[in-house]
């Protein structure tokens, strides 16, 4: 489940393994109590609120684990053409990451320190 999620919230959503989603999730359900609800043949969630309160919940996961690393450089390129990324992520040296704003860099910079990939 993606969700409808904004671009932002989005690429801290696709940083994260699958097990760390579904506890966000739950942890945001149960801090809204926005259980679904059941007839028996569908589940229906009450995602006008729940979407908003999950995607905070991601920004804040971002923000609680981020952590500055000097191993890691997040430097401004200058793009060829207007849809090139903006921005480099190297790590020891080595690029490990393109991106078109701050906020992805950054996301990639967190997503490589939690499991070593980009």
């Amino acid at each position: 489940m993606r969700l409808e999620l904004r671009d932002a919230a989005r690429d801290v959503y696709d940083a994260l393994d699958p097990d760390d989603r579904d506890e966000l999730w739950w942890a945001t359900v149960d801090g809204i109590d926005a259980w679904p609800e059941h007839d028996g043949h569908r589940v229906c969630w009450d995602l006008e609120r729940l979407v908003p309160a999950f995607a905070a919940r991601l920004h804040a996961e971002l923000r609680r684990t981020w952590r500055p690393d000097p191993r890691y450089q997040i430097s401004p390129i200058q793009p060829q053409r207007t849809w090139d990324p903006c921005w480099q992520v190297h790590h020891n040296g080595h690029l490990i990451a393109t991106a078109y704003t701050r906020h992805e860099a950054r996301v990639a910079t967190w997503r490589h320190q939690r499991t070593g990939r980009t």
